[in-house]
């Protein structure tokens, strides 16, 4: 996984929180992983560069971590439709 670059990072709601926030630790119950997805997507949601973050994680297709908003199951399933459609 590489590092985001570019001056749009400097920006984004996730840098000031706490990194455990989007990636789950392993054997994490399924009510904890709903409930801090829930709040990781909630920082994603205020970001005022949300759509730079989106562009990136397309392009990285990141398999950890909740990125732009989407968890790594959301992204799976994204994946699969649009091989399905094409």
């Amino acid at each position: 996984m590489g590092v985001p670059r570019g001056d749009w990072v400097v920006w984004a709601a996730c840098r000031d929180a706490d990194p455990e926030l989007f990636f789950y630790p392993e054997g994490e119950r399924a009510i904890d992983k709903r409930r801090r997805d829930t709040i990781a997507k909630a920082v994603c949601a205020r970001c005022k560069v949300f759509d730079q973050c989106s562009n990136y994680t397309n392009a990285i297709n990141p398999k950890y971590g909740l990125w732009a908003g989407s968890t790594e199951d959301e992204r799976e399933e994204k994946n699969k439709r649009e091989e399905k459609n094409t």
